[in-house]
């Protein structure tokens, strides 16, 4: 393992209430009034970070008990099983000269109650950027694009009025490629 910056291995244990929009509602349009169970969410990770390739592996696994969340005509909901979530993540970034290239490939695997959380499969995203200093260090400037592309899913829709993501089963996104300019600098302390 010598060729290995940063190795590590952890656990994280969280318990907590469920949000309270989640257990109380009183307007003109919804109404509920529950009474959840904490939830407890457990996480374990290991993380590699490669010293001559720019290379970083992430796998993370975690296990949530009493999952809460909206389903499709926004009632909120607790789930009794344990929902189970394992992830991996290879970040690479690739240097020439002031120009940079970084790779992001993300997986996760739901093994049970994929039909609760709506998530992708897979994604991937890349940057190409050139970064570079001027008049001293004064002015750090940053121009590049963005690439990012997700297997096609159902993601939750989003209700404004409360800021409420809920299920739904009849709409897929994703699926297509999608560029984005960007232009960053900083001027000593100040970003634009």
């Amino acid at each position: 393992l010598d060729t290995f910056r940063e190795v590590a291995l952890g656990h994280t244990i969280q318990r907590r209430h469920p949000a309270l929009l989640k257990s109380t509602m009183q307007s003109n349009h919804l109404q509920w009034d529950q009474n959840f169970d904490n939830l407890l969410i457990n996480r374990f990770y290991g993380e590699l970070q490669q010293s001559g390739l720019n290379l970083k592996a992430k796998l993370h696994y975690t296990l949530m008990h009493n999952y809460t969340y909206h389903g499709k005509n926004l009632e909120p909901r607790q789930e009794a099983k344990p929902v189970s979530r394992l992830g991996s993540e290879l970040s690479h970034e690739f240097r020439f000269g002031y120009f940079h290239l970084t790779t992001d490939f993300l997986f996760q695997y739901f093994p049970n109650n994929q039909d609760i959380i709506n998530l992708p499969d897979w994604a991937i995203e890349n940057s190409f950027y050139y970064r570079n200093s001027f008049f001293g260090g004064n002015l750090l400037l940053a121009t590049g694009i963005d690439f990012r592309y997700n297997k096609p899913y159902y993601a939750d829709r989003y209700f404004p009025g409360y800021n409420i993501f809920y299920l739904q089963d009849d709409r897929q996104i994703g699926g297509y490629p999608v560029f984005d300019l960007f232009f960053n600098f900083r001027i000593k302390r100040f970003r634009g």
